[in-house]
């Protein structure tokens, strides 16, 4: 990168010096005397300079922006492969004892179908119930993938028809 690309250190230099933008004279002469240190280190680094404010204190700092690239290539990468997990996320008995080690596969099914039989819709069986959507600790945060999937496994595994027919006739839930 260039020196003309790095940035124009004048805007920032005009800023300094302008009593509108840092009323205080010892705080403008402070950072007058930084802004050679700064601006060298910017070139230096090939990183753009920015001059912000800590409103605690009424000091304004010359920092020099980092390169975020790396952390939000990782970012991506943890995200990216996050979904496909989702995706591919199959619901087994033994998954259903690690997310809910307290109960079992079939007390979820009959909570569930208690709960439509006095009904109660299906997104806030998934809340209540399975915990889906609500606190993003829980492994079955996800409402879309997690909880639906969840609810149609165990309806699928443990019901003897009476509940997806009520489903079936209640489209809406």
């Amino acid at each position: 990168m260039s020196k003309k690309n790095q940035g124009n250190y004048e805007i920032i230099s005009q800023a300094i010096g302008n009593q509108h933008v840092i009323a205080d004279a010892k705080e403008r002469e402070r950072m007058r005397d930084v802004f050679p240190q700064a601006k060298a280190f910017s070139v230096q680094e090939q990183r753009p300079m920015i001059l912000s404010s800590n409103a605690d204190t009424g000091e304004f700092i010359l920092g020099i922006v980092p390169d975020m690239r790396e952390e939000y290539r990782e970012y991506e990468r943890l995200y990216n492969s996050a979904d496909e997990t989702d995706i591919n996320f199959v619901w087994t008995i033994r998954k259903v004892s690690e997310f809910y080690p307290d109960t079992t596969a079939e007390t979820l099914f009959n909570d569930i179908r208690n709960l439509v039989n006095d009904g109660v819709t299906q997104r806030e069986i998934i809340r209540s119930v399975l915990k889906c959507g609500e606190n993003k600790q829980h492994p079955t945060r996800s409402y879309t993938v997690h909880g639906k999937t969840l609810f149609r496994w165990l309806v699928d595994n443990f019901d003897n028809g009476e509940l997806s027919a009520m489903l079936e006739n209640d489209e809406g839930r």
